[in-house]
């Protein structure tokens, strides 16, 4: 299996089951990795560093978290996220202690992506890139935007689905 990407397939010898399709990509220290996972009902595949394992789609946080680095801040259960203030970081030497930048694609497969979020992680927090710039992000950031983005995904995936029927 390659890492499926959000660009209409050529040529498809049978119908494939429509799948949320998920691309990410963790750089920490000069290494980057990039996994894929295709979601297609309540089952996901995971190719990452040239392997391929089947997971339950109710597992795709704990699949996921897998990935990210060993920062714990990072690897937070989703959590509300009431009285959370977003604030910008320190200007001087945030980009010097910045120890992990997680990007995370979510989409439908040959469609668009739905959503495309991006962490900077420090020895102590975790900044969600934001148009006007990286902010604090609440303990289960990362998580919450995954469950939110497969979500919004799912929800379309019926919507086109359901318009097509």
């Amino acid at each position: 299996m390659s890492i499926p990407t959000f660009a209409p397939a050529a040529d498809r010898p049978e119908p494939v089951p429509p799948r949320i399709v998920l691309q990410i990509s963790v750089t920490e220290g000069e290494a980057t990795r990039r996994a894929g996972i295709v979601l297609t009902g309540s089952r996901g595949i995971l190719e990452a560093d040239g392997e391929t394992a089947g997971f339950a789609s109710r597992d795709l946080w704990r699949v996921v978290r897998d990935l990210l680095p060993d920062v714990s801040h990072l690897r937070h259960d989703p959590a509300p996220v009431a009285g959370h203030r977003p604030e910008p970081p320190e200007a001087e030497g945030f980009a010097e202690d910045c120890r992990a930048v997680v990007a995370i694609v979510t989409g439908i497969e040959d469609e668009e992506a739905v959503a495309l979020r991006t962490w900077l992680a420090t020895a102590t927090e975790v900044y969600a890139v934001e148009p006007g710039g990286p902010v604090t992000a609440a303990p289960g950031a990362v998580a919450s935007g995954l469950v939110w983005d497969v979500t919004g995904a799912m929800e379309r995936l019926v919507h086109t689905l359901g318009a097509a029927s």
